[in-house]
């Protein structure tokens, strides 16, 4: 500025004076960062990745600041060069842990005493196909009765999977078939339900096991495998089935009580209480009525046991229908005939019909050297039934004699 002196005389005479002043700086003003932060990156970014440049003004004489994370930076995830506010990657991120981070940053100016601001930066983490889908359950165990009809739901199995997006979305498959038929299963390729497609027969194949897979929709995609086992449950569908169409045998009237007389076996492919077989008489037929006075039965074992002799002479044969069923509700059984034949034994006397005989003889040769026929009978049959005639007592030198045939003579 110039300073002018003026004299009060006449005429004034004045004088000039130039005055510079120089205003020193004081640090009076705040630093204040220019423009907005906010920026998208992938989880997989490499380490020492430049993210952001802080540009920052001073209205003050301050040329150089002095940068610092002071919250937000979880897991110490960046870092910021202290000089220059450039913001860098400092460890692996992972989406799945953290997908936004709110960094704010103190700039502080080097006056004294110093004057600081704060930024908030934003960044969003974009996710990776970086993790495999899991399933909830180490392996799954299923039932389900045979012979359902097709389709019928299983069971579901069920995996997540923590990336985002298309990454996230899940398909599921039959990956191959360790046990069992094959195609007899598929699964719902979004829901993870496992249904059938053919009928399930129990006695031809009851336990499947499966190799499924699932897989994410990322690129390159991930996949996981777990095995699924499942039983097939047994309803009483199968009828018991005797060895042989028909079982016979032979015993001697004279059989001990209490004998076996033969064993007849059924076989049941069902398990459990469907395939328990239980052997009984039919006593809805008068032949199974009959036999019952003379055979009992083991119910568990099929065996048929004499419970009192048979009498050839009144029965030749029992010939008498045998049930089989099984324990299933309700139950299902078969029937096959036994016959049972009767063999002789010698235990009946001969006798005499007339039990009397009254006759005359000549006392002379020229007559008929017959005197009488005598004629016994025998219940028994066979060698058991040929009937030999003799004179007791026996005399050295007798008067009469009888044939083989009861014909009686005088000799």
């Amino acid at each position: 500025m110039i300073v002018t002196a003026t004299d009060r005389g006449n005429p004034e005479l004045s004088g000039t004076l130039t005055i510079s002043i120089h205003v020193t700086d004081v640090n009076d003003n705040p630093p204040s960062v220019i423009g907005f932060y906010e920026k998208s990156i992938k989880e997989d970014a490499s380490i020492d990745t430049l993210i952001f440049s802080i540009k920052v003004e001073d209205l003050d004489e301050n040329s150089q600041f002095n940068y610092s994370i002071s919250s937000g930076n979880f897991g110490s995830s960046f870092k910021v060069d202290a000089g220059t506010g450039d913001i860098y990657i400092s460890s692996n991120l992972d989406r799945e842990q953290l997908e936004r981070y709110e960094l704010v940053l103190r700039v502080s100016d080097m006056g004294e005493p110093p004057y600081s601001t704060t930024v908030t930066a934003t960044v969003n983490i974009d996710d990776v196909n970086d993790v495999r889908p899991n399933f909830k359950k180490t392996s799954y165990a299923f039932s389900i009765k045979e012979h359902v009809p097709s389709p019928t739901i299983v069971g579901s199995i069920e995996a997540t999977d923590d990336d985002k997006g298309m990454n996230s979305k899940l398909f599921y498959s039959i990956a191959t078939q360790w046990k069992g038929v094959d195609g007899n299963f598929g699964i719902n390729e979004t829901s993870g339900e496992i249904y059938t497609l053919k009928d399930l027969d129990r006695e031809i194949e009851s336990e499947y096991q499966l190799w499924v897979r699932v897989q994410d929709g990322g690129s390159p995609p991930l996949s996981s495998e777990i095995t699924v086992n499942i039983t097939i449950q047994d309803i009483n569908d199968q009828t018991p089935l005797f060895e042989h169409q028909e079982y016979s045998t032979a015993i001697p009237e004279n059989y001990t009580k209490g004998s076996k007389v033969l064993s007849a076996r059924a076989l049941d492919s069902d398990e459990g209480l469907n395939g328990e077989v239980i052997y009984e008489l039919d006593y809805t037929a008068p032949q199974g009525i009959m036999a019952d006075q003379f055979i009992g039965v083991r119910s568990d074992s099929g065996d048929l046991i004499l419970k009192r002799p048979i009498d050839r002479e009144t029965y030749q044969e029992l010939t008498f229908p045998l049930v089989a069923r099984d324990n299933g509700e309700p139950p299902t059984s078969s029937m096959v005939n036994v016959t049972i034949y009767i063999l002789d034994v010698n235990d009946n006397r001969p006798e005499f019909l007339p039990q009397f005989y009254n006759t005359e003889a000549s006392i002379t040769d020229y007559c008929d050297a017959t005197i009488t026929k005598v004629t016994a009978i025998d219940q028994d049959v066979g060698d058991n039934a040929i009937i030999s005639y003799r004179i007791t007592p026996v005399e050295a030198d007798p008067t009469f004699q009888v044939d083989n045939f009861g014909k009686y003579h005088k000799n």
